[in-house]
């Protein structure tokens, strides 16, 4: 879980697999990344949230003891993807 200077919080819900954005309006938002979901492997992980409120998380993928993070941001509750250098 992350916090802003504002109070806002970020984490992710262990039933369905989401991330959260809870503002400190008492507003929350609920996201994913394409692959991930209730039924998936894949699970919606948010760490780090700033004023502007960019998260930082990851995937986790859990299948049969293996497990593989992949990182990811999201900007407005959509998943933006790195640029390529």
């Amino acid at each position: 879980m992350g916090v802003n200077d504002y109070g806002d919080l970020v984490g992710f819900a262990i039933t369905g697999a989401h991330g959260f954005l809870w503002k400190h309006q008492n507003t929350i938002t609920y996201f994913n990344t394409p692959e991930a979901g209730p039924s998936s492997d894949i699970h919606t992980v948010a760490m780090s949230v700033n004023k502007a409120l960019v998260v930082g998380g990851a995937d986790w993928f859990f299948r049969m003891g293996l497990m593989r993070v992949a990182t990811r941001c999201w900007i407005q509750s959509k998943l933006r993807l790195p640029a390529r250098g």
